[in-house]
């Protein structure tokens, strides 16, 4: 026979079991959950990793010249916009993630990225800081939020449990060369000379120049080969180099129109201009501030470009319609000397420290002289698709700098120079190597 105290046991413990039996059924259900979540979380780390990866490998490629054009414009490295879209491709392929996904990532912690772009996916230099850098060499990127949703969590008032996760892929350390004349591109300079004081003269490939050409300078640097004696002092093997000004923000398109001017034997103000044409003898005088140029400006015998305050701006379109370059376009703004003089300082506002600009992908490929055409320009030159364009007795002559261009046009004259006085050094930092996971 049962007594009491054994019918209230059997209760008690009926009691226990079932408290226990789903307590256990909670902890199996998380169990599974966290390990859902687990796999979510190694494959986004998988993702973060390869984005971060991919999106360091295209930030430099070999031509310099990226496919997608920057945010901002221009196609020149460091590919900012090939970066991002390595890095999405990537997480697409690898997890899924939407644009839309992309547009609704905060990341607290971003370096710099572009304005209108996904904080998750930033760019920073050996600094980490969230400053635009020159020349990035660390990309970091944050997946999206991946939502795990729970079945048994939810019972311990936990439905999702929020996935994401972050990498840091870094491009190995570069050097630094040092340029108040910076030539992008291989240089065979005939027979000219080229003197820079203070400071010095780097060329990014291979250098030549005639029996009776003479080069001085604090240094001399060349990534490729070198022909020629006559280098004071003698030509350092440097590594190859990135554009100095890539980082530089180009001006912008505004300004009065001047649709027709006629000579111009006479003065002129800042504005959007087309073609002119400086008659033998000519005097054209630019009041201060910024020209945007979209035709060729050709001096005439004896004729004088001069101004003081200004900065030319040579870029694409008409004077209707200017316009940023882009590859294919033809046309564009130039300045041709010919055997007239050029005496021009910077000064434009924005941009003062800069006298002549060509837009990165300007196709007219010169700043030119001829013949007894000179300069005295004062000031900055950034024209990286363009070459010093000089002949005969022709010399072009400038002060302060840095020049940075993509070479020059083989010089026959034995009289034909470039001389940089008061040269300023540009810091050109050498290609990138190799990528890797820092973080």
């Amino acid at each position: 026979m049962r007594t009491r105290k054994d019918r209230d046991d059997t209760g008690a413990i009926a009691v226990i079991f079932a408290i226990l039996a789903v307590t256990l059924c909670m902890i199996a259900g998380l169990v599974v959950d966290l390990g859902l979540a687990r796999d979510t979380r190694r494959q986004s780390q998988n993702t973060a990793d390869a984005s971060a990866l991919a999106a360091a490998n295209v930030l430099y490629p070999p031509s310099d010249t990226c496919t997608l054009a920057n945010p901002g414009g221009g196609y020149t490295a460091p590919c900012f916009g090939d970066a991002i879209t390595a890095a999405k491709t990537y997480a697409a392929t690898n997890q899924q993630v939407t644009e839309a996904d992309w547009s609704a990532c905060t990341d607290p912690a971003a370096y710099w990225h572009p304005a209108g772009f996904t904080p998750c996916i930033s760019f920073t230099d050996a600094t980490l800081s969230a400053s635009q850098p020159v020349q990035p060499t660390e990309v970091r990127v944050l997946t999206p939020t991946k939502a795990v949703g729970t079945g048994f969590g939810s019972l311990a008032g936990i439905s999702q449990i929020d996935v994401r996760a972050v990498a840091r892929a870094g491009v190995l350390s570069s050097t630094n060369n040092n340029c108040a004349l910076c030539f992008l591109g291989d240089i065979d300079a005939g027979n000219a000379d080229f003197t820079v004081s203070g400071a010095g003269i780097q060329v990014n490939g291979d250098l030549e120049i005639g029996a009776s050409a003479y080069w001085t300078a604090d240094s001399i640097g060349a990534s490729g080969s070198v022909t020629g004696s006559h280098f004071s002092p003698a030509v350092d093997n440097t590594p190859a180099f990135t554009d100095p000004l890539a980082g530089l923000t180009l001006p912008t398109l505004t300004g009065t129109k001047f649709p027709a001017v006629a000579g111009c034997n006479t003065t002129i103000n800042p504005g959007v201009y087309g073609s002119i044409s400086l008659g033998n003898n000519h005097t054209c005088t630019l009041n201060p501030g910024k020209y945007v140029i979209t035709g060729r400006w050709l001096l005439g015998n004896k004729s004088l470009l001069q101004g003081s305050g200004v900065t030319l701006y040579f870029t694409c379109g008409t004077v209707a319609t200017p316009k940023v370059c882009a590859a294919g376009d033809t046309g564009g703004g130039w300045l041709d000397g010919k055997n007239g003089t050029v005496a021009i300082t910077s000064g434009a506002a924005g941009f003062t420290d800069y006298v002549i600009i060509y837009d990165r992908l300007n196709p007219q490929g010169a700043i030119g002289l001829q013949g007894n055409g000179g300069t005295s320009i004062t000031g900055a030159v950034y024209a990286p698709k363009a070459r010093l364009d000089f002949n005969g007795n022709s010399c072009f002559g400038f002060s302060g700098g840095p020049i940075v261009v993509l070479g020059v046009t083989k010089a026959n004259g034995t009289k034909s120079c470039v001389n940089v006085v008061n040269g300023q050094d540009l810091t050109a930092s050498t290609e990138p190597g190799d990528v890797a996971l820092d973080q």
